[in-house]
This record gives structure tokens, sequence and C-alpha cells, in this order.
């Protein structure tokens, strides 16, 4: 969660996750709100497609709305800007309708669970999606995205993921340039190899250099192990070599 930065000249990417919203008559009543409110999320992308941040959202909080209801939020929440590419619930079938029959372009959401979480928990843990902290509305994501437990999102425990579900289609719809991910991970996984081999002799005729000279020794504990009884073989070849 970030203050908010330029975006001027990112592409716009947008996502809509429809909900009927909750009954207030019902809820008056004491009746449990079972439907969930809808969310739309928009993404700013930088043009390398390295960096991204969403800017805007909106959930429909207490409020019981139509597919129509919802696309003309959408509409007003994203005039004046130019969307390279909207998606949608394909659940919400009237929604797709509304929209095509008002000449406004969306695409099907990719509602692959597993594969979103993963991006999204790529993006965040590699500092390439931020949330803005100036809308109200985006905090209510954080809030989501804070107390989300992937193992209760089935059934009748999937609750209070409404911007969340929204925030992981956009993030599928965007062609992320994840490289520099992919590097960083055979980078660390090369440096994880380097430490769990075995040292080569030069290697370990370098460290017992450094420790004789009382100077710190740089590799793993895992290394450390068998260290004296390999030093006393070392001292047993010398000896016999006469180099003392």
């Amino acid at each position: 969660i970030v203050a908010p930065y330029d975006i001027k000249g990112w592409f716009i990417y947008a996502a809509v996750d429809y909900g009927s919203g909750a009954d207030l008559d019902s809820v008056a009543r004491g009746r449990k709100a079972k439907n969930h409110p809808s969310a739309i999320i928009f993404i700013a992308v930088r043009p390398d497609y390295k960096k991204g941040a969403i800017f805007k959202s909106w959930r429909g909080d207490n409020v019981k709305t139509t597919a129509g209801d919802v696309f003309n939020k959408f509409v007003e929440l994203s005039k004046g800007m130019s969307i390279v590419q909207a998606c949608y619930d394909p659940g919400a079938a009237d929604f797709g309708t509304i929209a095509d029959r008002n000449s406004v372009s969306f695409v099907k959401a990719d509602k692959t669970r597993d594969a979103g979480e993963d991006l999204v928990n790529t993006l965040f843990k590699h500092k390439m999606l931020d949330i803005f902290d100036d809308d109200p509305e985006n905090l209510k994501l954080a809030g989501e995205l804070s107390h989300i437990m992937i193992t209760n999102q089935q059934g009748d425990a999937k609750k209070d993921d409404d911007l969340a579900d929204a925030n992981r289609y956009g993030c599928m719809l965007i062609p992320w340039d994840l490289s520099a991910v992919k590097e960083r991970g055979q980078d660390e996984a090369k440096e994880q190899e380097l430490k769990s081999r075995p040292m080569t002799d030069a290697e370990f005729q370098a460290m017992q250099i450094k420790m004789r000279r009382g100077e710190e020794i740089d590799g793993p504990k895992e290394q450390t192990e068998g260290w004296g009884e390999l030093e006393a073989e070392f001292d047993h070849w010398n000896n016999e070599y006469g180099q003392f």
C-alpha cells in the first residue's frame, strides 16, 4: 500500500466481479445477507509491463445491484479513461449482454483460482504491484487480502473476497513481463545449489587459510560439518609430505 505516484502514459486494465449485493430489507428484518456485493478494479500498468498499480476500485457495500446497475457504475468510474482491456465474471451473462448492447468491449475473465492466486502473490512479493492509499475503496481491497485464507475460499466459507476476486481477474488479464522474476528465481536456485554442493579442494584450502588467520568464514552452516575431521586429515598428509 503506497502513496499515489505518476501513472501518466501507463496502460489501464479493468475487471468486474458481479454480485447482486445485500437486500437491505431482509437485513433490516434480521435475515443474514447471503449475496455478495459487486466489485470493480482498475489497474494501471507501466508500458514495459513490469510494474502495476491499483489506483481505483469500488465495492457495492450495502446496496442491491442488477447487472445494469454495475455496468452503469463501471461507465461512471471509467469516464475519461482509455481502457486497454476489461474483463468480467463469465457467470454474469446479463452483464456481458448489456455491455455488448452498449458497445463497450469486455472479455470473459480467466477465473482459474490457483494460477490467479499464484500470480497475485508473485506480483506483490516482487513489488510489481502496488495499491494506492488515497482511495478508501482500495483500502477495502487491502483489508480483504490481509485476511483471506486460501483454504477457506470454498463453499459457504467463501466470503469477503469480492475486490480480491476482481483484482485476480484483472491481474490474469494483463500480459505481465515476469522475466526479471524468473531471472531472480534462477539466481536464487543457483545460489542454493552452490550452498548445498560439496566444497572443492581449492575452496577448502582457501577456507583453511582464513581459519588459521582468524578471518570470518563465509558459507552455510551445513558446510562446517566434518571440518574437524577434514582438518585432521589435511594435517596428516602435510606431516607425511613434510609440510609443517
